[in-house]
């Protein structure tokens, strides 16, 4: 009962924080990172003038620094992630797409209305690349469209080469953890010359974060909720703890179990296979299918009705506009926060959908209605 009453109180105190910064704001807002600040420092400098926002020098993800002063002119993307950020800050500036972008933003079915504000006749017609960690690129292709700058993820083997080949300057970002993508932003922002906009998003991705932290911190693991985060390909995979969803789920509240399982060799694997036999024992409090097929075949197995999770309502299916993988995570997150430490709760809903709206705003210039929030992926 001491247990119960301590996870009430942090919870109610989490969401009334939640709901206070995401009441303060509609999806027309044009300064969606002041309108978005945390309850607890309510009465802080707004994010576009912080400390933070004057960063003009960074060190990327392989220790090469950048200076706003000498901004590229020209780049090339070889993840979906950073090839969609940089459309954002400097969408003139872009002058390729990766395969797996089209795929994410380009087909039926994918979310292409949020490139709309952001020039969709002229993303639709730029060249197609392949993705750095899917597949290689083509070094010629990379000299025919003769970008300033290469970037790609520090998980990318094949960048020391595409280098060698190229001899164009890379630069290298990451999508391990939550506060790796804000340092991307950064980075992002002085390669490209527009560290006004890219540090503002850092701010307002970091202040989110840092106000869900603070409640969820005090949350001992023991009272945590143990989660089952199905990986994208199968519900008998799941994933490792140095990656962005098991990130997600830490600073969400809960225990993700892949942690678990994680080793020097697949510490940041997004599929780490898992046997039904292993998830019996692990019986999670929580799981969440990767989409609505995933769920489905959860809540149809009989072999997994001996799971708490199904046992007691607690199986979720990822939200089409709440994906933790992308830019997409920060609400994601705020989702994921309410339903482990709010289930049922209708204001910790309404606080996600009115923070996701001033993302989407500063984001992707997309004012976003309700109903598309509520699309499960």
């Amino acid at each position: 009962m001491k247990n119960k009453r301590i996870i009430t109180l942090s919870l109610v105190s989490v969401m009334a924080s939640l709901l206070i910064f995401g009441c303060s704001s509609t999806n027309t807002s044009s300064s969606p990172a002041t309108s978005a600040v945390p309850s607890s420092s309510a009465s802080a400098t707004p994010a576009a003038s912080s400390p933070s926002s004057n960063v003009t020098t960074v060190t990327d993800f392989a220790g090469t620094t950048f200076s706003a002063a000498k901004p590229a002119k020209t780049v090339m993307g070889l993840h979906p992630i950073f090839t969609m950020l940089a459309l954002r800050l400097a969408p003139d500036k872009v002058v390729s797409v990766d395969k797996v972008f089209t795929i994410s933003y380009l087909v039926k079915g994918s979310p292409t209305d949020v490139l709309t504000n952001l020039g969709l006749d002229h993303i639709k017609s730029l060249p197609v690349t392949n993705t750095s960690i899917m597949q290689p690129v083509d070094p010629e292709q990379v000299l025919n469209l003769n970008p300033d700058v290469v970037v790609t993820l520090n998980k990318d083997i094949n960048a020391a080469k595409l280098k060698d080949e190229t001899k164009k300057p890379l630069v290298i970002v990451s999508k391990n953890t939550l506060q790796d993508y804000s340092k991307s932003m950064r980075i992002m922002g002085v390669v490209l010359g527009n560290t006004t906009e890219a540090n503002q998003m850092a701010d307002y991705w970091d202040k989110i974060i840092s106000s869900i932290s603070a409640k969820t911190d005090a949350i001992a693991t023991a009272n945590r909720l143990n989660v089952y985060h199905c990986a994208s390909g199968s519900i008998y995979a799941t994933v490792g703890k140095d990656t962005i969803m098991a990130s997600v789920v830490r600073i969400a509240g809960g225990n993700n179990l892949g942690d678990q399982i994680s080793n020097p060799s697949n510490h940041d694997n997004e599929s780490i296979t898992v046997s039904m036999d292993q998830i019996l024992k692990w019986n999670p409090d929580v799981v969440v299918a990767n989409n609505s097929a995933q769920y489905k075949e959860i809540m149809s197995s009989p072999e997994w009705k001996a799971v708490n999770a199904v046992k007691n309502g607690r199986v979720y299916c990822q939200l089409k506009y709440g994906r933790i993988d992308g830019l997409t995570t920060l609400p994601g997150l705020i989702w994921y926060n309410a339903i482990l430490t709010a289930p049922g709760d209708s204001s910790a809903i309404d606080a996600y959908y009115k923070e996701a709206q001033n993302f989407y705003q500063l984001f992707f210039k997309y004012n976003i209605p309700t109903d598309e929030l509520t699309i499960k992926q």
